[in-house]
């Protein structure tokens, strides 16, 4: 009987280089989401998967001061991938400017 082991130091490749997130389907609404969220208690912001929403948006709030920006997300690995995504793109370590809570997990910044 053959047996496999996984590793749970497994590296984790970012799918997006800095130049293709200009692509993203948001960066056209970045202005109007931006307002949207501002003018309104709750925004939902509806697209398809792959298309900027837990990549983009936040880094729009971030920039126009708000803070702190709290997103969810499904799934456990989507919460420490998209954290490592945004931390690599605003040039931080995961834990500084950009984190994440998972259960008991936390990896965020002390202010």
């Amino acid at each position: 009987m053959a047996s496999s082991s996984s590793s749970n130091n497994a590296s984790y490749t970012l799918p997006l280089s800095q130049s293709s997130f200009s692509s993203l389907p948001v960066m056209a609404m970045k202005k109007k989401i931006v307002e949207k969220i501002m003018e309104n208690r709750v925004t939902l912001i509806v697209g398809e998967a792959g298309c900027g929403k837990s990549s983009q948006i936040p880094q729009f709030l971030l920039d126009e001061g708000m803070s702190p920006v709290l997103c969810t997300q499904p799934r456990r690995f989507a919460v420490v991938a998209v954290a490592k995504m945004v931390a690599k793109a605003r040039n931080c370590e995961v834990g500084e400017e950009v984190g994440y809570h998972i259960g008991h997990s936390r990896h965020l910044s002390a202010g």
